[in-house]
C-alpha cells in the first residue's frame, strides 16, 4: 500500500509540473491546423500578385516599345517622309524589349497638314499587345519658306519688282511693285515707287508713300511661328548634303575651268575654296550630284561667259564670316534648270538666266541659313529667295529683273524638308487574349 500511494504522488507531482510534453503538443497540432486554414489561401495571393506583375511589367515594355514606335513615326514625318493621299506609310518593323512594333502613318484630311500614328507591341507567345494611337499635327515645315516669292527672317528691302507674297520677320522697305500680299512683324514701308497689289498685315508701324491696292491689316505683336520659332538649323543641311558627296574623296583643286569645254560634275566634295570658270568659248557645265563646298564658291566671276545646268541639282556651301560672302556667282555665267543654291553665310546672286517659270518649268531656290542675300540676277528670276539677315532684291540695270514666284515641286527639289510636329492626342489600347 505504501509503495502504491508514493508511485501515485509520483504521477501526480509530475503532471502538476508539466513535464509531460501534452500541452506543447497540444500547441503544435493548434498551429498546424492554423496553418492549414492560412496557408493556402497566401499561397493563392502570392500566385495572383506574382501573375500581375508580371502582367504588368509585359504592359510596361509594350507600352514603352510602342511609344517608340510613335516617336520613330514623328521622326520619319519631321523628315519630311509622310504619306501621300489614300496610301499609308507603313515603317520597318523593328524590336524593342523583346516586342514586335509596326508602325503605320496615315494622313488626315483637313485645312492643316495632320497625320494618324498608329504603334502597336506584340508580345511573342502572349497574345497581349499595346497600341499608342496619336494624332499629329504639323506646326510647321521648311517647305512654308517656299510659298512665297521672298521670305526673310529679319530684315528685307525690295527694290525691283516683285511677283508673289512677301514674309518678313523684321522691317520691310518697298520701293518698287509687289503683285502679292505683304506679312511683316515689323515695321512696312512703301515708298513713293512703291506698290503693293494685295493686303498688308503689319505687327509695328505702316508708313504708306505709295500705292495699296487692297487693305492694311494692323496685328500688334503679331507672331511668324517659321521665322520666330523654327528657323531651320544649318545642321539639317549639312546632314543631308554631306551624305549626298564623298567626303573621303574631295575634289583637290581650288578652280574649276571649262575651257570652252561642256562637262559635267558632281557628286563634288571639295575642302576649301573653289572658283568655277571659263577661259575659252561658249561651254556648259552640268550639274549631276550634289556640290559641297566647305570655303568659299564663286561662279563666274573671271573669264568667258558660260552656262551652269543646275540640273535638278543643289549646291551647297557651309562657310560662314561674318562680311564675306559665302556664295558668288556673277554675270559671266547663265543658270538654267531647275535646282537649289544653299548657304550658310552670306549670298551674292547677279547671273543671268534663261526663261524659267511655270511654262518652261525651271525655278531655282536660293536660300541663306544664317546670312543676308544680295540679289541683283541680269535677267527675271523664277523661283523663291530665303534669307536670315537681310534680303535685298536690287535693280539688275538692264529691263527684265525682278522676281516671279513658281510653285516648287517638291518631289523633284533636292531640298531638306523639314517638318515640326504637335501631338494633339495620345491614347493608349491593352489587348489580352482570353
Amino acid at each position: 500500500m505504501n509503495r502504491m500511494a508514493e508511485k501515485t504522488r509520483g504521477v501526480l507531482a509530475h503532471l502538476t509540473r508539466g513535464e509531460s510534453g501534452y500541452g506543447t503538443l497540444t500547441s503544435v497540432l493548434v498551429l498546424l491546423f492554423m496553418g492549414a486554414l492560412i496557408i493556402t489561401p497566401i499561397l493563392a495571393f502570392m500566385g495572383v500578385g506574382l501573375k500581375a506583375g508580371q502582367t504588368h511589367e509585359r504592359r510596361t515594355d509594350e507600352l514603352y516599345a510602342a511609344d517608340a514606335g510613335v516617336n520613330n513615326a514623328l521622326w520619319h514625318i519631321k523628315m519630311g517622309q509622310v504619306p501621300e493621299g489614300e496610301s499609308p506609310l507603313v515603317l520597318d518593323e523593328f524590336i524593342m524589349n523583346d516586342k514586335v512594333v509596326s508602325v503605320t502613318v496615315y494622313e488626315v484630311s483637313g485645312d492643316e497638314p495632320a497625320y494618324r500614328i498608329v504603334s502597336v507591341a506584340n508580345s511573342n507567345g502572349t497574345g497581349s499587345s499595346t497600341t499608342v494611337e496619336s494624332y499629329i499635327s504639323l506646326a510647321c515645315s521648311t517647305a512654308d519658306f517656299l510659298k512665297g516669292a521672298l521670305t526673310s527672317r529679319v530684315d528685307a528691302k525690295i527694290k525691283d519688282n516683285v511677283e508673289g507674297d512677301v514674309i518678313c520677320g523684321g522691317d520691310l522697305d518697298i520701293k518698287a511693285k509687289v503683285d502679292g500680299d505683304v506679312l511683316c512683324a515689323g515695321t512696312v514701308g512703301i515708298f513713293p515707287s512703291g506698290w503693293v497689289t494685295g493686303n498688308v498685315t503689319y505687327g509695328v508701324e505702316f508708313n504708306n508713300n505709295g500705292i495699296l491696292d487692297g487693305d492694311a491689316y494692323y496685328s500688334p505683336g503679331i507672331e511668324i511661328p517659321e521665322l520666330e520659332y523654327w528657323w531651320p538649323d544649318a545642321d539639317i543641311f549639312r546632314e543631308l548634303y554631306g551624305g549626298q558627296v564623298d567626303k573621303s574623296d574631295p575634289y583637290l583643286f581650288d578652280s574649276i575651268d571649262l575651257q570652252g569645254i561642256s562637262t559635267s560634275i558632281g557628286p563634288l566634295y571639295r575642302e576649301g575654296n573653289l572658283d568655277i570658270k571659263n577661259s575659252g568659248g561658249p561651254a556648259t557645265l552640268t550639274l549631276t550630284g550634289t556640290v559641297y563646298v566647305t570655303g568659299q564658291l564663286s561662279i563666274g566671276k573671271t573669264g568667258d561667259p558660260f552656262t551652269l545646268d543646275l540640273n535638278g541639282q543643289t549646291i551647297f556651301c557651309e562657310y560662314l564670316d561674318p562680311i564675306q560672302k559665302a556664295i558668288e556667282i556673277a554675270d559671266r555665267c547663265t543658270i538654267t534648270g531647275t535646282g537649289c543654291i544653299i548657304a550658310v553665310g552670306h549670298i551674292g546672286f547677279g547671273p543671268k538666266m534663261t526663261a524659267g517659270g511655270e511654262e518652261d518649268g525651271d525655278y531655282v531656290i536660293i536660300m541663306s541659313i544664317e546670312g543676308w542675300t544680295d540679289l541683283h540676277p541680269q535677267s527675271r528670276f523664277y523661283g523663291s529667295v530665303v534669307g536670315n539677315e537681310l534680303v535685298e532684291v536690287q535693280p539688275p540695270g538692264v529691263e527684265g529683273g525682278g522676281v516671279t514666284w513658281v510653285q516648287p515641286d517638291l518631289g523633284e527639289l533636292n531640298f531638306p524638308i523639314y517638318n515640326t510636329a504637335k501631338i494633339d492626342t495620345y491614347n493608349i489600347y491593352h489587348y489580352v487574349p482570353d
